[in-house]
């Protein structure tokens, strides 16, 4: 296992249960509000009964949508991507998502959330100019971070090309592609490659594709958020 270092705060319901029940995390506190008190009675870590606006003040979001719970967590050891594709070498069907200069980190949790919703194997993203493990991540993927890995690679282009060597399929999604999403059907172990919304993917990951597919999609509208567009892509694939 590769461990990761750092303690943050995470917010909402989905995020925090989840992260309960996750034994990767360390729990250091949780602060819940009277009428939540029922969500966390199972649990066996300590927690403090706290107000909303003391919930804000401590996790530092006054804006924050928090619902009235927060944990102080450690981030998640996360296995080596040698790990994850020894293990789904194992079954017949394996879908990674490589996210290639997409930096908000509510796009990347809303990815995480699709990709567990139908059963990918990981998410890769390179270690610079990507976010780091986060409250913002945590509660956009509504639980998802905690079931699904999140893999910082030292070099995506590496990665892919180790990935190819595997038995792996490197798909770009390119909005300029001839062929549709639905041809991801064909192949049964599949890297899913998707770029930035604005900058799209870099010169040298879009080489290393073997091939790019697009999502049909209205000519009075130019693109998809990358989110939707990993939703589509990953229900094309089953």
């Amino acid at each position: 296992m590769k461990a990761t270092k750092g303690k943050y705060w995470i917010y909402g319901k989905h995020a925090v249960i989840a992260a309960l029940s996750n034994p990767r995390r360390q729990v250091f506190e949780l602060l819940i509000t009277q009428p939540n008190h029922g969500l966390i009675k199972k649990s066996a870590v300590k927690f403090k009964i706290s107000n909303p606006d003391e919930i804000s003040k401590q996790i530092k979001q006054n804006s924050a949508v928090h619902q009235g719970i927060a944990a102080y967590v450690s981030t998640i050891d996360q296995p080596l991507l040698s790990d994850v594709v020894e293990k789904c070498m194992k079954h017949p069907r394996s879908v990674i998502l490589a996210l290639d200069q997409i930096t908000d980190p509510q796009n990347i949790g809303a990815i995480m959330r699709s990709a567990a919703a139908f059963s990918a194997d990981a998410i890769i993203l390179p270690k610079h100019n990507s976010p780091d493990e986060s409250a913002s991540i945590a509660k956009t993927s509504s639980g998802a971070l905690e079931i699904l890995p999140l893999i910082h690679v030292s070099n995506l282009a590496n990665s892919l090309t180790y990935l190819k060597k595997q038995g792996y399929w490197v798909i770009g999604l390119d909005g300029e592609a001839e062929a549709p999403i639905s041809e991801i059907k064909k192949y049964e172990k599949a890297v899913i490659v998707l770029g930035g919304e604005g900058s799209g993917m870099r010169k040298l990951t879009n080489e290393l594709c073997d091939l790019t597919l697009r999502i049909p999609i209205s000519p009075g509208i130019e693109s998809l958020n990358v989110s939707n567009a990993a939703a589509i892509a990953l229900f094309a694939s089953l």
